[in-house]
């Protein structure tokens, strides 16, 4: 296993980074904070331009062919700049499950961005371990039910949808199909529930093959979440030093270096494990990148809710105020916990896996 990126994904980390900083600061995050869609054309049009919605595609299918540790690349980087753009949904989970369902005509439109797509297979009252037993039913190709927390639904252009005798493909625009935007603390995001009144959809395959889409999915947004997780320890670290307080910056005193510490554990650690987990769904056996997806969104489930906490905290509680760029890492913390299961959920899960083995 590697751990260090490449020089080529090192360069193309670089390169993501300028442009995200240069065009994509807290500023543009504020700007479009209340907006239906957060992310604008432009945004969408360069992150095109550079590759990020080919990375994931097969070459066959006009992509680029790589894997889960090149998105992990892009997935830290979206994090670090709270970036609304619905790659995790479109690039990550639409991707994945195009490739894996054989769409092929789909698919070369995820990767020049001419279509975003997303998954819905989350159910209201059930948890995700609970994803293969849909209420949604399919009755002469029609489907009736509703998903819940859909990823960027409001921004789909398709949809994959989890139903009673498999994985089914619908626009987002077809007849019966009503997208509801529901609301979450993180102003960066978007999710909907999505209605469907005999909505005419195309099967596309088997729901027990749907299950690597759903661990590169809980890997790319703890990718998200790590970047996230940096950027609020770095922000409150050159606060730490820079605020005086009795005429010496708050870095000097123990109580903060202690919250500082504790901060820089819990990052390094989900480094180790997301590296891990990335490498993982490249590379080994799909049961081992299953476990390791469970266990690195378990761990930031639990752990980066406080780091964004102890970050408010550092700034004296005046980081949860509009001025501050620090709440906005808090709160993309906040819904990383929540998206996809919290970490009840994948401690569970973990906990089957070692029984099993």
């Amino acid at each position: 296993m590697e751990t260090n990126y490449s020089a080529e994904q090192q360069a193309f980390r670089d390169s993501l980074r300028r442009y995200l900083s240069d065009k994509c600061d807290q500023s543009f995050i504020r700007e479009n904070w209340d907006e239906v869609v957060p992310h604008t054309e432009e945004l969408w049009g360069n992150l095109v331009e550079m590759g990020v919605t080919a990375l994931l595609v097969p070459e066959q299918s006009g992509g680029l062919g790589m894997g889960m540790v090149d998105m992990g690349v892009v997935m830290e980087e979206l994090g670090r700049r709270v970036n609304p753009a619905p790659v995790l949904a479109s690039c990550v989970g639409a991707t994945s499950a195009a490739a894996i369902y054989h769409c092929n005509d789909l698919l070369a439109t995820l990767a020049d961005g001419s279509k975003i797509g997303t998954v819905a297979f989350e159910e209201a009252d059930k948890t995700l371990l609970s994803w293969q037993q849909p209420g949604v039913s399919i009755k002469s190709g029609k489907l009736n039910g509703t998903k819940v927390r859909v990823l960027d639904a409001m921004a789909a252009d398709v949809l994959f949808v989890t139903a009673a005798d498999g994985v089914y493909l619908i626009a987002a625009d077809a007849d019966g199909v009503t997208i509801e935007a529901t609301e979450i603390v993180d102003g960066s995001r978007r999710i909907a529930d999505v209605v469907f009144e005999d909505a005419a959809a195309e099967k596309v395959g088997e729901l027990a093959d749907f299950a690597p889409v759903i661990d590169r999915l809980l890997v790319g947004l703890s990718a998200d979440a790590l970047g996230a997780a940096e950027m609020a320890l770095f922000t409150s670290l050159e606060y730490a030093k820079e605020r005086e307080q009795f005429g010496v910056p708050v870095g000097s005193f123990q109580a903060v270096q202690h919250m500082l510490a504790e901060m820089f554990q819990q990052v390094e650690m989900a480094k180790a494990g997301l590296h891990y987990a990335l490498w993982a769904l490249d590379d080994a056996e799909a049961e081992e990148g299953h476990r390791a997806a469970v266990l690195i969104k378990a761990f930031i489930a639990e752990e980066f809710p406080h780091v964004g906490a102890e970050a408010v905290q550092i700034f004296g509680g005046a980081g949860f105020t509009w001025e501050y760029d620090i709440h906005l890492f808090y709160k993309r913390l906040l819904s990383a916990e929540l998206l996809l299961g919290g970490s009840d959920v994948w401690l569970e899960e973990l906990a089957r896996i070692a029984i099993d083995r």
